[in-house]
């Protein structure tokens, strides 16, 4: 198996990181596709069913106590879009920087 080359973050994408990428994209797309890139914060309910996860399904994402924290309930295609926004972002910003390298993929 033939991997071609890619770049992976030092950490992971925070609550915050997230929040971020889907105020960028609310500017683009419709208010059902919008809803798409929501995380599913009910994870916490059916991946921990024995504890009391009720503050984490209704604050987490949202809280700013949280916001260095990974986000949760991602899908592929929700992670996959991610990092073609990412990319793009960060292709941008090093060619407005002059900075020349063969495009960046995430």
């Amino acid at each position: 198996i033939t991997v071609s080359s890619f770049y992976l973050s030092k950490y992971e994408v925070t609550n915050r990181d997230w929040r971020k990428f889907i105020q960028d994209q609310k500017k683009q797309l419709s208010e059902v596709e919008f809803s798409k890139l929501l995380p599913d914060t009910s994870v916490w309910s059916k991946q921990f069913q024995s504890t009391y996860n009720v503050p984490f399904i209704k604050n987490y994402f949202q809280s700013p106590e949280f916001d260095n924290f990974p986000v949760v309930g991602i899908s592929w295609i929700q992670a996959k879009a991610y990092c073609e926004w990412k990319t793009k972002k960060i292709n941008l910003s090093l060619k407005s920087q002059n900075i020349e390298i063969q495009a960046l993929r995430l």
